[in-house]
């Protein structure tokens, strides 16, 4: 059997308050078993939310491993799927959905930012975005039909609420072989740190969320140099 790889961050009863609870964007929570096939399919389904809605944050909650979490959130059965925002549950929906019944629970005053979404930057806006930008820029080298990459991007997108002003991109490698050759990507995703128009750190493959922070504080405290 394979690995199921997702996209949805794993939120534990020390981790709800600040993951959950004091996230900025609407949070859509699953309450889900690893075994269980509805729960595989409901996360797929979550994903698709994803894709048409970038801003939003997708997390998991295991009843198994947390009851006292399903008990906290009213939960009875999985999968199960709460929409909080602000702070607060506003919608939910039992059992297996489709991505457009989820699509739905998002709160109606909510509008994507798109200054904390990742910019989609082509070969044409490359040196405006990412060269000319003040302060260092993350960039996201993925390729378009890779699962793999588009798991990095939610880590990418959980910067914003810890960095203001960070900004980060998005490069489809697909779309643009060009830029992927020009700054020598071998193997998407792969996350590059760029400062004062050039690319001064990078991080190869899957990365957690503390190996993206730690690229962000060495691309702040890098003035030039060459891709490590």
């Amino acid at each position: 059997m394979g690995i199921f790889h997702d996209r949805l961050l794993p939120v534990t009863p020390e981790t709800f308050r600040a993951e959950v609870l004091e996230a900025k964007a609407p949070v859509l929570l699953l309450f889900c078993t690893s075994w269980h096939k509805p729960s595989k399919m409901a996360i797929t389904e979550l994903e698709y939310v994803q894709d048409r809605h970038p801003g939003v944050k997708l997390c998991k909650v295991d009843g198994g491993d947390y009851p006292e979490l399903m008990a906290q959130c009213r939960v009875l059965m999985m999968p199960t799927t709460l929409c909080f925002y602000k702070g607060r549950p506003v919608c939910r929906a039992t059992g297996l959905r489709t991505s457009f019944v989820l699509e739905k629970m998002l709160p109606a005053d909510f509008q994507e930012d798109r200054l904390h979404t990742l910019l989609e930057v082509t070969e044409d806006t490359f040196g405006t975005e990412v060269l000319e930008a003040e302060g260092p820029v993350l960039v996201l080298f993925y390729a378009g039909g890779d699962r793999i990459s588009k798991m990095q991007m939610p880590e990418l997108q959980s910067l914003f609420d810890k960095h203001e002003g960070l900004k980060i991109c998005k490069v489809d490698c697909e779309e643009h072989p060009a830029l992927m050759g020009e700054y020598s990507i071998l193997l998407p995703p792969t996350t590059v740190a760029f400062r004062n128009g050039k690319a001064v750190r990078r991080s190869t493959g899957l990365r957690t969320r503390e190996d993206l922070e730690r690229l962000v504080s060495l691309a702040c405290a890098a003035e030039t140099g060459s891709v490590l």
